[in-house]
């Protein structure tokens, strides 16, 4: 069983369009996955917002939320389970 955040997904995996020269990575996990598939980082953000009415916080106020570009998994070997 893997479970990984943003970073270390990307090292295990491969890479699809990853610019030569760049970090080294380890591979490992089959799937493929493309950096900055939702946009380029510099289009990552900060904003407030007011929390869903159904936490029982609701009312505490707007929370800072941050909105990065993230990979996303294109191809999965056929010994890999997705949740």
């Amino acid at each position: 069983m893997c479970i990984t955040s943003i970073q270390p997904h990307i090292h295990i995996s491969h890479p699809i369009g990853t610019k030569k020269g760049g970090q080294a990575l380890l591979g490992g996990l089959d799937c493929y996955v493309q950096r900055n598939f939702f946009g380029a980082q510099v289009n990552s953000f900060e904003t407030h917002l007011p929390p869903p009415a159904c936490l029982p916080d609701a009312h505490a106020g707007p929370f800072r939320a941050m909105f990065i570009r993230a990979p996303a998994v294109l191809e999965t070997g056929p010994d890999v389970e997705v949740r």
